[in-house]
């Protein structure tokens, strides 16, 4: 059973990885968060977890990264693509305003808990979340769990028995 432990852990946490990193767009919520900052000051919030997660996503097909926001008789309209804009300003490049790399729904950094391309740049504090890696491949957000190289990687971490996240260094 013990040998069962760990692939079945990984598991999970890939699975519910994907779930929550490739399938989920919910917003934040930042007076919750701020809230939580100003009671915890000085603390490490940071969740003591021995769960890593390995994130898979694409990173060649552009995804809503912004709305645009336009008036129509008097009432404020979201639109999702640089394609939905119907009141044009000259000059303006809608589709670098709004679109980031992604899988052609979720963007890079928002499955890696960015808010920014930059990937010298932490990762925000409200959704902070312990990456083990990531892996990007030029894939469609439908056709990820479909191609050979998402398979062989998820499988390689699955049947690792010694993943390097989690060997210890020597003792000093």
């Amino acid at each position: 059973m013990k040998n069962l432990q760990r692939p079945l852990r990984q598991l999970g946490a890939v699975t519910l990885c994907a779930a929550l990193g490739a399938c989920s767009q919910e917003p934040t919520r930042p007076a919750l968060a701020r809230l939580y900052r100003i009671g915890s000051e000085g603390a490490d919030t940071t969740p003591a977890t021995p769960i890593r997660y390995v994130l898979f996503g694409g990173d060649c097909t552009l995804a809503p990264a912004r709305l645009g926001l336009e008036e129509e008789s008097g009432t404020p309209v979201a639109r999702l693509y640089p394609d939905d804009i119907r009141h044009r300003v000259p000059g303006v490049r809608y589709d670098e305003l709004m679109l980031e790399p992604g899988d052609g729904k979720v963007t890079k950094p928002s499955l890696l808990a960015r808010e920014t391309l930059d990937p010298s740049a932490p990762q925000n504090e409200d959704s902070f979340i312990p990456i083990a890696y990531w892996f990007f491949l030029c894939e469609r957000h439908d056709r990820l769990t479909g191609n050979i190289n998402f398979q062989d990687n998820l499988l390689n971490v699955l049947l690792t028995r010694s993943l390097p996240w989690e060997m210890s260094g020597p003792s000093p």
